[in-house]
């Protein structure tokens, strides 16, 4: 007669193979990716030393929201939680010990940039291959805004535009001592979807840009008090060029840098401006005064960049339907168009897409509105 606890032991046995390694079936839908807000950092931190464990996975990311269509990606994580597009946020003071490890579940050799140093003369890269684990210690020897990024297809960072786009994550390093003075982190990405054959040509029109892992209307709507004091640090994560431009009031520009240097202003160097270009990768610190109520937005000034968000995934348009609905005159009586384009009552929702972010500052107590003397002008616009 059989041994039942050798029976039981053999099904164990067999029911953790069929869940492991390979035999896990195909129909098995990947991990969800979510948007990563960059509010908080990763890692265990003790005696000098921030220690974080990070894997690449391939997951599904919804950018349009929970209920809209899901998009397979790559992405970082932390081991045992979820995966975040971007990826999760390094943030230590100057000097600490920092130890990353990285795991591989991508199909091709996984290379790290920006786990090192700054002050190095050459900055290491880690490399990861398939299935494997590898470690990367350094030391965080210049605060500044920084981010690392990653490649499985062996392409620099500006031809990165398709299963790596997503392989980013900000490393902050703040000053070694004191309390750092609040702010947010915003990483700026970039989603292509593959060109369909027999086309090898860059899909753009059917691509979108990210704030940290959401386009607009999906993107964060941020909420100030009139009298608050703003600092921001923008990371351009992305192949492309974006002009910054912020509605409503000027930002003094504070620092400058990219994947491997920041250049923190003094008082004398630093500049106000509405708009500032950033380079592809590069890092801005910025910080302005919020004067006045109202609702703002801060956005990419390139109109290509903040057209209505493309349907995706079986949904995916042809270029001659996508263009016919970015360039047709805008329905001004309510009906819906192509794109989910409408009306012009909800125009700044259906409208646009991609590189905005709404803000809203509420008057203080003491606001009242201007009632003082007005000029009235007369604009004519007409065709030469």
């Amino acid at each position: 007669m059989p041994n039942p606890n050798a029976l039981l032991i053999a099904a164990t046995f067999a029911a953790v193979l069929a869940t492991s390694g390979s035999a896990v079936p195909h129909s098995i839908a990947p991990p969800a990716v979510s948007a990563n807000d960059n509010r908080a950092a990763a890692g265990v931190a003790g005696r000098g030393v921030l220690d974080v464990s990070l894997e690449v996975r391939e997951g599904e990311w919804r950018p349009y929201g929970p209920q809209g269509p899901a998009v397979r990606i790559l992405a970082f994580g932390e081991t045992g939680k979820p995966l975040q597009t971007p990826g999760p946020m390094i943030r230590v003071r100057e000097g600490t010990r920092v130890h990353v490890r990285v795991h591989n579940t991508a199909g091709g050799t996984l290379v790290v940039h920006g786990l090192t140093a700054r002050r190095a003369t050459m900055p290491d890269t880690l490399v990861v291959p398939a299935g494997a684990t590898r470690e990367a210690t350094f030391t965080a020897d210049a605060q500044g805004t920084y981010f690392y990024w990653a490649s499985t297809t062996g392409t620099a960072f500006a031809n990165r535009l398709y299963d790596d786009a997503q392989l980013n994550g900000a490393l902050i390093v703040d000053p070694p001592a004191g309390t750092p003075k609040p702010d947010r982190v915003f990483v700026i990405q970039w989603y292509l979807p593959h060109p369909v054959p027999p086309s090898t040509d860059e899909d753009n029109i059917n691509g979108f840009f990210t704030f940290n892992g959401m386009p607009w209307p999906n993107s964060e709507r941020l909420k100030y008090a009139q009298g608050d004091s703003i600092r921001w640090r923008i990371i351009n994560a992305t192949a492309d060029v974006h002009p910054l431009h912020l509605h409503g009031f000027f930002y003094r520009i504070t620092a400058r840098g990219d994947v491997n240097r920041d250049t923190l202003y003094w008082p004398s160097q630093e500049r106000m401006a509405v708009t500032e270009l950033m380079d592809e990768g590069t890092t801005m610190n910025l910080a302005w005064y919020a004067d006045r109520p109202g609702a703002w937005i801060f956005h990419c000034h390139l109109n290509w960049h903040v057209v209505p968000n493309p349907p995706l995934g079986a949904a995916r348009e042809t270029d001659s339907v996508r263009l016919h609905a970015l360039f047709a005159t805008h329905d001004m009586t309510g009906m819906s168009g192509m794109s989910g384009m409408s009306g012009m009552a909800n125009h700044s929702e259906t409208g646009m897409g991609g590189l905005v972010l709404r803000i809203d500052v509420a008057p203080s107590a003491a606001w009242r509105p201007y009632s003082g003397p007005r000029e009235r002008l007369h604009l004519y616009i007409q065709s030469d």
